[in-house]
Formats: structure tokens, C-alpha cells, sequence
């Protein structure tokens, strides 16, 4: 089956029902391959993400190790004149250059994921969309074929009754055309089946 877009595989061709029977099977396969697919993509994007967090905190954690053990080995150094309380150590952890750079590009890195979730999730969405779509088309068609064979595109039909009010009408606008009456066109239709005997 060639390459198409759902814009061209959602249409039905009204005089070819028998193709668009044919190939609506394939269709809603092709859809519904494309959306377990997608489905596939965000669930790998989505672990992805978690790991990238994860990974994220530790390095967060590591650094305030890092920073927490350097001050209290030498708390001078950050400017305690005697021993910081544990509040300080906190305070001066996350204001310290290090941890603010390896935070930010944590923070980079997760909305760099969360956006390549973002649209895993968003491609999923459509293509699931395409797949309740060619369920549709199949309704459709079903539908179009109970048209076809109750008549809806054919001929108009004229009532009988119809049909026998304009039959007289055009009879008696011939007769007098012909100038004729109905009397003698009675005779010599009985004259000719005579004859014929």
C-alpha cells in the first residue's frame, strides 16, 4: 500500500464502494500500527524523562554532599567564625555557584524531555484519533452501500399514479394535435385488429 496522509485515507470515493471496501481493512491496520507505534514512542520518551529526573536528583544530592562536606571541613573558609548550624549549611548549599549550575542544568535537561514527551503524547493522541477515524469510515461506508442499494443515487422515481395523470395529459394534448378525436382514433384501432383476424 502506497504512502498516503490520513486526510487522503479518510476520504471515500462514492463511485468506486467496492475499492473503498476493499482496502478498508488495510487502512484502519495501517492507522492502528502507526498509533501502537506512537503509543511505543511515548512510553520510552516517558521512562526517559523519569530517568533523566532521577539521574538529575542524584547529581543535586552528590553536590550538596560535595559542598556540605567542604564547609564543614572548613568553615572559615565561607565565613563561620565558630561551628555553622545545620540551617546555614543548608542555606549556603544551594546558593552556592555549584549547586545553582548543576541544578540549572538538570532543570535544561528535564524540559528538554518533558517537550520530546509532549509531543510523543501529542502524536499518540492524533494518531489514536486517526484509528477511531477509519472505525468511522467503515460506518460510512456501510452506510453509503444501504443508500446505493435502496436507490438513493439512482433515477427519480415518478409514481405510478403520477406516471398515469401524465400519460392522459399527453395522450389528449396528441389527440388534439392530431386533430382527432378520441372516437376516431377508437375506430381505427378496431378497424386494424379486424383486419388482423
Amino acid at each position: 500500500m502506497k504512502e498516503t496522509s490520513y486526510e487522503e485515507d479518510v476520504k471515500i470515493d462514492l463511485f468506486n464502494l467496492h475499492y473503498e471496501w476493499e482496502k478498508q481493512s488495510g487502512l484502519y491496520m495501517k492507522w492502528a500500527r502507526k498509533y501502537a507505534s506512537a503509543v511505543k514512542e511515548r512510553i520510552l520518551v516517558e521512562e526517559k524523562l523519569k530517568l533523566i529526573r532521577t539521574e538529575n536528583k542524584r547529581l543535586l544530592e552528590e553536590m550538596r554532599a560535595e559542598i556540605d562536606a567542604e564547609i564543614r571541613l572548613d568553615p572559615g573558609k565561607y565565613g563561620f567564625d565558630k561551628k555553622p548550624t545545620e540551617t546555614a549549611i543548608a542555606g549556603l548549599v544551594i546558593s552556592h555557584y555549584k549547586y545553582k549550575k548543576v541544578d540549572a542544568e538538570g532543570v535544561e535537561e528535564v524540559m528538554k524531555a518533558v517537550e520530546e514527551y509532549a509531543q510523543a503524547v501529542e502524536r499518540e493522541e492524533i494518531l489514536k484519533g486517526a484509528t477511531v477515524a477509519m472505525s468511522h469510515r467503515k460506518v460510512s461506508l456501510e452506510n453509503e452501500v444501504q443508500l446505493f442499494l435502496s436507490g438513493y443515487y439512482s433515477d427519480p422515481k415518478i409514481p405510478k399514479d403520477l406516471k398515469d395523470v401524465v400519460s392522459k395529459e399527453t395522450s389528449d394534448s396528441l389527440r388534439k394535435e392530431l386533430g382527432r378525436s378520441p372516437r376516431m382514433i377508437q375506430r381505427r384501432k378496431t378497424r386494424i385488429e379486424s383486419e388482423e383476424r
